[in-house]
């Protein structure tokens, strides 16, 4: 649980940061006191789950976006970053069509930046062997990894039962867990 509670801690620290950079000091120290007692944040972190490394790499890449709007330099950085949180869990894909967004609406001229794709394709390489692995899983059983597959779907038959999910009613838990 340690690697999750310390970098639960260092994500209210990004927390204040972000919001420091965004609108001020006093907003970030306020949006870290909140991130500091916020349920979900507090509760993956104790619980230790990977969710906590996630958010830690999402709002690290937010810290590094932002920065990079001012410096492209802070590209390299983000795309190492995006990397390692992609590394962590697909689901944070989600932030680059944010990034986009942004860009395409505000700084279009930074689409061409040279430390922008050089990120990018830092991002890429360090997906690499998330990448041969499904196509090798893909080549070999007709199917892309769990996590994959249970975002672009159908699930294939041999995951149609999927261990932890199916614990039965509360009361069937309390009769099972009792003896």
């Amino acid at each position: 649980r340690f690697p999750s509670a310390l970098l639960g801690t260092a994500s209210i620290l990004l927390v204040m940061v972000l919001g420091g950079l965004l609108y001020g000091q006093k907003v970030g120290a306020i949006a870290g006191m909140l991130a500091a007692v916020s349920l979900n944040l507090t509760h993956v972190s104790r619980v230790g789950l990977i969710e906590s490394t996630l958010i830690f790499f999402m709002l690290l890449a937010f810290v590094f976006f932002v920065k990079a709007l001012s410096d492209e330099r802070f590209f390299i950085p983000l795309g190492i970053t995006l990397g390692l949180a992609l590394l962590t869990k697909y689901t944070a894909i989600v932030v680059a069509p944010i990034f986009l967004t942004v860009l395409l609406i505000h700084r279009r001229d930074l689409l061409l930046s040279r430390n922008l794709w050089i990120g990018f394709l830092i991002a890429f390489v360090m997906q690499t062997p998330v990448i041969i692995y499904n196509v090798k899983l893909f080549t070999s059983f007709g199917h892309f990894d769990y996590a994959l597959m249970n975002m672009i779907g159908p699930l294939p038959e041999v995951w149609k039962i999927n261990p932890g999910r199916d614990i039965g009613s509360i009361g069937e838990r309390i009769k099972e867990y009792i003896p």
